[in-house]
């Protein structure tokens, strides 16, 4: 993320924190994913955390890896891709490393072993250049994405958030033969209104990641909708400005 989206999200998160939802992340764990017609499975793996709190403190104290459980020997996340045999057993058709810090928070896996896609990272949802990545067939990174690669900003800063997290999209699907992901992107929402938004399509080709963005009626009608939330989100700032006195006035 550049440095005026890291600020501009960082005002947003500070502005809007009275109307932000809570989190609750428990530790993640190993999670199973099935191609839809049942011929491929990934299991991911993530890195194994001492707890929660040691992973926070690290954070803040900026030591790395943070919250790492000292006797695992899974010091970073993986995935292992396997393809259904004819007798109904698993065979590994590859195992790597995953770009993630701890686990990505969903995923997506294609029929005949031809793509991994995870989505967002644990604690940091919308957040990192890997809210999105692509894996070939051999467990390369086709491609990667933030946010801004396919929403503009101005978007993103009225999107839903809490305390750590853009609610960006949900229900993301493949279609073409598992060629083609489909991102469904949910349309802005201040505070707890409208957490039940509709979404928008964004079309991503898995080959060579290339994007289609956005457009017609639906994109439309949510670029309004960014509009009206970004006017709550100012009135909310000019009344944060009066009721402390100036101190979060902008200057």
């Amino acid at each position: 993320m550049n440095t005026r989206a890291a600020i501009v999200l960082g005002l947003c998160a500070m502005f809007c924190t009275r109307f932000a939802t809570a989190d609750s992340w428990p530790l993640p764990h190993t999670t199973d994913y099935i191609s839809t017609d049942g011929s491929t499975k990934a299991i991911i793996v993530p890195r194994v955390l001492s707890s929660q709190l040691e992973y926070f403190e690290d954070k803040g104290s900026g030591k790395s890896p943070a919250g790492q459980r000292i006797a695992s020997s899974i010091d970073q996340p993986f995935a292992r891709v396997s393809q259904r045999k004819a007798n109904g057993q698993w065979s590994t058709i590859w195992q790597q490393p995953l770009i993630n810090d701890v686990a990505p928070v969903d995923a997506l896996v294609a029929s005949r072993e031809k793509y991994l896609i995870t989505f967002d990272n644990w604690h940091h949802r919308g957040y990192g250049e890997d809210a999105i990545v692509i894996y070939d067939a051999r467990g390369r990174v086709v491609r990667k994405y933030r946010l801004i690669d396919f929403l503009p900003l101005s978007y993103i800063e009225t999107l839903s958030t809490s305390t750590s997290s853009i609610h960006w999209g949900r229900g993301h699907f493949l279609t073409d033969k598992d060629e083609t992901l489909i991102l469904r992107v949910a349309e802005p929402s201040f505070g707890f209104e409208d957490q039940n938004t509709l979404t928008i399509s964004v079309r991503i080709r898995l080959a060579d990641g290339a994007i289609t963005p956005p457009a017609g009626r639906a994109w439309e009608r949510a670029l309004r909708r960014s509009k009206k939330v970004r006017q709550q989100q100012k009135a909310y700032e000019q009344k944060a400005c009066r009721d402390h006195g100036g101190r979060w006035c902008k200057r």
